[in-house]
């Protein structure tokens, strides 16, 4: 999943910049001055830039929810372990201190 989500963002990087430049590219020629850019990827769409930079945030969501997925799968791992433990070796110990401790 981590790595479908490297790929993803790299391919919105990748877009978002191409974009950009073209549109750098085409602004900064005067014979274009109050024309639409319909060049390179903005013949596609009207913004394809936007387009690009939604994919690097479904990237990092995907990112987010693997990093949360893991995190919850070690704490349920971790809470089973301490329950078994504490269920079978600590209990004689709770019962001699509970013991110990009355006058």
């Amino acid at each position: 999943m981590e790595l479908a989500a490297c790929g993803l963002w790299v391919v919105g990087f990748a877009g978002e910049t191409t974009a950009d430049r073209q549109r750098l590219r085409f602004t900064t020629n005067p014979a274009n001055r109050g024309l639409q850019c319909r060049t390179g990827l903005w013949r596609y769409g009207r913004r394809p830039d936007r387009l690009f930079e939604a994919m690097m945030w479904a990237a990092f969501t995907i990112f987010g929810l693997t990093a949360i997925q893991r995190v919850a799968l070690n704490v349920l791992d971790l809470s089973t372990v301490e329950t078994s433990a504490t269920n079978h070796e600590t209990a004689p110990l709770n019962r001699n201190r509970r013991l110990a401790t009355k006058p």
